[in-house]
C-alpha cells in the first residue's frame, strides 16, 4: 500500500473541510499530532498517539492486556476464541503495543467491545434484512468496519469522519483489505458520488456533507461520537440519515445518555429523531454503563411507541445528568479536581 498516496489524499481533504465541524474534544487532543504526518508515523499510528481519542487500547498502555484479563473478558462476554477469531487478523496494522497474539491472531480490548455491537447487528439487522450499503458516521480508524466486513463480505461500506480519522481508517482498512476498491476524497468529483462510483468501489472514506444524490443506506451506525458533537452538527447528521435511509433501514446508535464535552449539553433523549421509527433495541451498553444502545428501524408510519421509549431514556438520563448546574461551574469543578490530583501525585 502506498502510504505517500494516502497522506496526499489527507492533505487534499483538509483544504475543503469546514473546521467548525470539529468538536472541542477533538481539537484539544488531536489536531497538533497530525501537523507533521509522515509514513513512519502512519505505520505506527496505534502506539504514537495518532489514534488517541479513538483507540482505547492505546489509552491503556499502563494496563496492558494479558492472558488473565483476556480470559476474564471471554467469560464476561460469554464468548470463546472460536467466535472471536472470525473478526481478527494475523497482522498488527498500526503496531499497537496492547494486543495479544493468540494462535497467530491479534486481539485487543476493543475487539471485545465491538463483539457486543456485532452480535446486535447480526441478530437484529443482518439476519432480518438484506444489508447492501452501510454508512458508519464517526467510525474511528475502522476497527468495527473491519470486523463487520470480515464476516459480511458482500456489502459496500461508507465511513464518514474528519480528515485526520479518515487518514487512519484509509491506511488501516486498505492494508486489511488490499483487494477491495477504495473511494476517497480526491476521487469525489464536484463533491458528489455518482452511480458509477458506487458500482465500481467497495469502501468509501469521505468527509461529511458530500452529496449522495439518490443513494439509500440499509444501515447507519454511530458509536460514541455524536455525544461529542455540538447539537447543530448532530442535527446535520440526522437530516442526512432521514434523507438517505432505505425503506425499513436501521440506525444503530450507541452514545452516552449525557455528555457535555462539546461545551453543550448533549442528551440522547433530545437527538432529533423524527417520529417514523420502530424501536428494535433500547438497553444499557454492557461495556459502558453511561452509554445506551438504541437500534431503530425506519417506518412508513408515525409510531407513538417511539415517544414512549424516548421518555424511558429521559428517565435513565437523570442518573447521569447535571442538568440544573451551569456548565461553567461543572468545568470549574473539573479543573479543581484535576489540579488536586496533580498535587497529590507530586
Amino acid at each position: 500500500m502506498n502510504e505517500e498516496k494516502i497522506i496526499a489524499n489527507y492533505h487534499n481533504a483538509i483544504k475543503s473541510f469546514d473546521q467548525n465541524d470539529k468538536s472541542k474534544i477533538w481539537e484539544s487532543i488531536q489536531l497538533k499530532r497530525f501537523k507533521e504526518i509522515n509514513e513512519e508515523k502512519l505505520k505506527n499510528f496505534r502506539n504514537n498517539g495518532l489514534s488517541r481519542g479513538m483507540d482505547n487500547d492505546f489509552l491503556k498502555l499502563k494496563e496492558l492486556l494479558n492472558f488473565k484479563k483476556y480470559n476474564e473478558k471471554l467469560i464476561f462476554h460469554n464468548t470463546s476464541f472460536v467466535e472471536l477469531k472470525k473478526y481478527l487478523t494475523k497482522k498488527n496494522f498500526g503496531n499497537s503495543k496492547n494486543l495479544l497474539n493468540i494462535e497467530g491472531y491479534y486481539v485487543g480490548e476493543a475487539n471485545f467491545k465491538n463483539l457486543e455491537r456485532i452480535r446486535d447487528l447480526n441478530e437484529f439487522c443482518f439476519s432480518k434484512n438484506k444489508i447492501n450499503l452501510i454508512c458508519e458516521i464517526g467510525g474511528g480508524f475502522g476497527l468495527l468496519a473491519k470486523m463487520i466486513m470480515l464476516e459480511q463480505t458482500n456489502l459496500k461500506y461508507f465511513l464518514i469522519d474528519l480528515p485526520e480519522t479518515n487518514l487512519l481508517s484509509h491506511y488501516y482498512l486498505s492494508n486489511t483489505f488490499p483487494d477491495k476498491k477504495f473511494f476517497t476524497h480526491t476521487q469525489c468529483k464536484e463533491n458528489t458520488i455518482s452511480e458509477s462510483d458506487l458500482e465500481n468501489h467497495d469502501i468509501f472514506i469521505l468527509n461529511p456533507w458530500v452529496s449522495y444524490k439518490n443513494i439509500r443506506f440499509d444501515l447507519f451506525i454511530n458509536a460514541q461520537s455524536m455525544m461529542e458533537m455540538k447539537n447543530k452538527i448532530v442535527k446535520k447528521y440526522f437530516d442526512f440519515i432521514h434523507s438517505h435511509i432505505s425503506n425499513n433501514g436501521f440506525f444503530y446508535n450507541i452514545n452516552r445518555l449525557y455528555h457535555d464535552g462539546s461545551g453543550e449539553r448533549n442528551l440522547l433523549s433530545e437527538y432529533p429523531y423524527d417520529d417514523f421509527w420502530n424501536v428494535v433495541i433500547s438497553k444499557s451498553y454492557k461495556t459502558s454503563v453511561r452509554s445506551h444502545i438504541f437500534l431503530c428501524q425506519r417506518s412508513s408510519t408515525n409510531n407513538t411507541n417511539f415517544k414512549v421509549k424516548i421518555k424511558e431514556i429521559k428517565e435513565l438520563e437523570k442518573n447521569f445528568t447535571t442538568i440544573n448546574v451551569p456548565l461553567s461551574l461543572i468545568y470549574f469543578y473539573r479543573k479543581c479536581k484535576n489540579f488536586v490530583k496533580k498535587l497529590i501525585k507530586k
